[in-house]
């Protein structure tokens, strides 16, 4: 790769390579696809521990992208019951709507997620996108790492390239987690001892609600968070590798012909800004 060096504020010259910026999206990127699949998988993008109670000596709730609910109870020091209900399950067999305990009354029928009880259940149109962007933020980010194995046939075209994906990968993980504060379900969970969460009675094997939960942040969505973060700084990575490889390029080209490349491009050939030296 070639170089550009940067004079500092001392006087020395301070050599910036666009491969190291390449290898620092390339690294961001992969940790954004691992963090949001981890996301994506994970029941607990929101999350509770509740105190030890005279039954149990633990318990845990939380609510994931594609789980409604997870409960997480230890009986004793030798026994513990976990048990996660997906949406899926929770539409397919019906029992979302019934009306024989309650949790048509407390959960599905107080949030419109059944037209009616014993009718038929739909997950919410922000709980979908949640989960869509989700996925999104992992195939955008899966595109920057392919893109970037072009770069040496693109040059600073396929890094602006990359960086258009990167930027897409940004835009869907910030919704991921914004999309929380459009939902009434999960607001009610975050607010103090108001929310519900559906779980399977193991003694009938009927779905019932449970009443009174609190439940907070939880890991996967400080991910979700921190994912946006990392795709900042690999877009920025990208862009500072973009500018160098045009440099690097009109270095190659010699000193007339970059003028007139940058006359041909519109530009008005202006000598670059002092304090910048092409090695």
């Amino acid at each position: 790769m070639g170089r550009v060096y940067v004079w500092d504020t001392e006087g020395g010259p301070t050599c910036f390579q666009a491969s190291n910026h390449i290898a620092n999206a390339s690294f961001c990127n992969l940790l954004a696809v691992i963090f949001a699949l981890v996301a994506a998988l994970s029941p607990y993008f929101l999350k509770s521990d509740d105190p030890a109670s005279s039954r149990f000596e633990y318990v845990q709730y939380g609510t994931g992208v594609f789980s409604v609910s997870t409960f997480w109870v230890k009986l004793n020091s030798s026994h513990a019951l976990r048990q996660t209900l997906y949406w899926d399950q929770l539409i397919a067999n019906g029992a979302g709507c019934s009306n024989e305990t309650n949790i048509y009354q407390d959960f599905s029928g107080r949030y419109g997620f059944c037209d009616r009880a014993n009718g038929q259940m739909t997950k919410p149109a922000e709980l979908k996108a949640i989960a869509a962007f989700v996925l999104l933020t992992v195939v955008f980010s899966g595109c920057t790492l392919v893109s970037l194995f072009c770069t040496r046939i693109y040059e600073s075209w396929g890094l602006r390239f990359s960086a258009i994906f990167t930027i897409l990968g940004m835009i869907s993980s910030v919704l991921s987690f914004s999309l929380v504060a459009a939902s009434e379900w999960l607001q009610d969970l975050l607010n103090d001892r108001n929310g519900v969460l559906p779980v399977k009675d193991t003694n009938t094997n009927q779905l019932v609600a449970i009443t009174g939960l609190k439940l907070h942040y939880g890991p996967m969505y400080a991910l979700m968070v921190s994912t946006f973060a990392i795709l900042l700084l690999s877009c920025v990575s990208l862009c500072f590798a973009a500018s160098i490889e045009d440099v690097e390029k009109m270095e190659e080209l010699g000193p007339e012909n970059a003028e007139q490349s940058l006359q041909g491009n519109g530009d008005t050939g202006k000598e670059p800004t002092d304090g910048i030296q092409l090695a």
